[in-house]
């Protein structure tokens, strides 16, 4: 095509090699008619498999996140609860890191964090011993294991009991 101003060209003055390039450089207009029925229906395929695929990964995904929130706080509320040593001490976990020791006469408050199998906890009152434990919940049994081969089983009281 010679360099005329487009406005000054005459259709039959084209060649069919520049109108196969002009036609080749018009871009679809999605929802307008193109005269090739079989590629409007591939084209309409693909974004239905498109949109079926991004709508398969994204449940996935949002399954995963679901599964490692919800696992990422199990042992959060391991421990939650009042637990009896014998009849005289009780420990309660509040469940988001603080609790108490209970003895008749006077109650220690802790704050404490579960990391893998471990609970450490840190006593308010310096003159009581912190300490950290491994610990296993079957039931409504508790126990602590000390570093010093001392183990300890507590037994969850009823969840109508409440921090004294």
């Amino acid at each position: 095509m010679s360099n005329k101003a487009l406005n000054d060209v005459n259709i039959s003055d084209l060649r069919d090699d520049d109108i196969a390039k002009i036609r080749s450089t018009i871009k679809r207009i999605p929802g307008k008619d193109t005269g090739d029925e079989n590629a409007d229906r591939k084209n309409g395929r693909v974004f239905i498999v498109l949109g079926i695929i991004i709508a398969s990964v994204t449940l996935v995904v949002a399954g995963i996140i679901l599964f490692v929130v919800l696992m990422g706080n199990s042992n959060k509320d391991a421990i939650a609860g009042k637990w009896s040593f014998d009849q005289t001490t009780v420990y309660y976990f509040d469940g988001k890191g603080k609790g108490s020791l209970q003895l008749p006469l006077i109650t220690y408050d802790f704050s404490y964090e579960l990391t893998d199998k471990n609970v450490s906890i840190d006593f308010e009152d310096e003159s009581v011993e912190d300490k950290t434990f491994l610990y296993s919940v079957s039931d409504d049994l508790l126990t602590l294991a000390g570093d010093d081969g001392i183990s300890y089983t507590l037994t969850k009281e009823l969840s109508g009991s409440s921090k004294s």
